[in-house]
Order: C-alpha cells, then sequence, then structure tokens
C-alpha cells in the first residue's frame, strides 16, 4: 500500500470535547485528516465520499448513536467502516447500534474509548477493513 492510500479522512461523531481532542491528535501525528460534527444537522450536509470512515459515540444530546445507525443504514448507499467509541455502557445500546450498522451493510465494531490505547486499536481495525 503506497503512503497515499494510508491517508485516511474520518468523520467523527461525538459531542464529548476531551475525546475528540484525543482523536483529532492521534489522527494528526499519523497522517489522517478528520471532520468532527457534534451538531446534528451537520452531517445531514457531509457526503459520504468526503471520508472514509466514521467513529461514532451513542451517548449525545438531540439524536444519539441509535439513531445515527439508522440514519446512515436508511439513507447512505455507499456503506463506510464504523467504530462505536462510546465510553458509556449502557446495557445493550452498543450492541443494537453494531446490529444495527451491520444489518445495513457496514463495517462495524465497538473499540469503547476507554483505555489507553484505544486510538490505536480502532486505528488499525479500521486500516484493515478499508484494505
Amino acid at each position: 500500500m503506497n503512503e497515499e492510500a494510508q491517508t485516511l479522512r474520518f468523520l467523527i461523531i461525538d459531542d464529548c470535547p476531551s475525546r475528540y481532542d484525543e482523536f483529532t491528535r492521534m489522527l494528526d501525528r499519523e497522517g489522517h485528516g478528520w471532520v468532527i460534527t457534534c451538531e446534528p444537522d451537520f452531517v445531514y450536509l457531509i457526503r459520504p465520499d468526503h471520508f472514509d470512515a466514521i467513529l461514532l459515540d451513542h451517548d449525545m444530546p438531540y439524536q444519539d448513536g441509535r439513531k445515527w445507525a439508522r440514519w446512515l443504514t436508511e439513507n447512505w448507499e455507499k456503506k463506510k467502516p464504523v467504530v462505536i467509541t462510546s465510553t458509556t455502557g449502557l446495557e445493550g445500546v452498543r450492541e443494537e447500534m453494531l446490529e444495527t450498522l451491520k444489518s445495513g451493510g457496514f463495517k462495524a465494531i465497538i473499540n469503547p474509548a476507554d483505555h489507553i490505547g484505544c486510538e490505536t486499536e480502532w486505528l488499525s481495525w479500521m486500516k484493515g477493513a478499508l484494505a
């Protein structure tokens, strides 16, 4: 894989400034691009060809990750790999999101952002999912 193919662009759907700050610093360090949104209406303006993969939180105001998972599967023909990154563990919610995304044709995993090294884990998975 050449250097250009390794440069990825991520859509980060998360409402936690400290978490997306950690994500974006790591992506910058690795030479990847990113778009952040915590404003629900903003994602509707982004086309799937603007990025390669999605980092999706589930515990957000306005429209939680379950709604985003349903919206993505209903509205995007072009499927992107998704990492569900939420640190909260409301029973069954992350699993519900995972099932929704997979049933809609998305490659998806749960990788909570609650431990050291989680960013390296999901970035490695994303590279494999995009290969």
